[in-house]
């Protein structure tokens, strides 16, 4: 939190710098995956999908999750992201 005071009116202003909760790649990543994994049946060529489409999001899976398990609240977030763009 920064605190900053303005000359013209003598107010105090707080100022919040949050960081992003969840990347929104993540959330685009999760819906094509639930896509993929929905039409592809074979085993491999699933796979595969799930790589090509890693590889085109930026997105390293296990990695992102990781982070999200350690906050219960980003959970959340993730939740509501993945509703919200359905």
């Amino acid at each position: 939190m920064v605190r900053t005071f303005c000359c013209l009116c003598g107010a105090l202003l707080l100022v919040v710098c949050a960081r992003e909760r969840i990347d929104r790649r993540l959330v685009a990543y999760l819906q094509q995956e639930r896509t993929v994994r929905q039409k592809v049946q074979d085993e491999q060529t699933l796979s595969d999908s799930l790589k090509a489409l890693q590889k085109r999001f930026n997105v390293d899976r296990a990695q992102q999750l990781a982070r999200v398990s350690d906050n219960p609240e980003d959970w959340l977030y993730l939740l509501e992201a993945l509703e919200h763009t359905q």
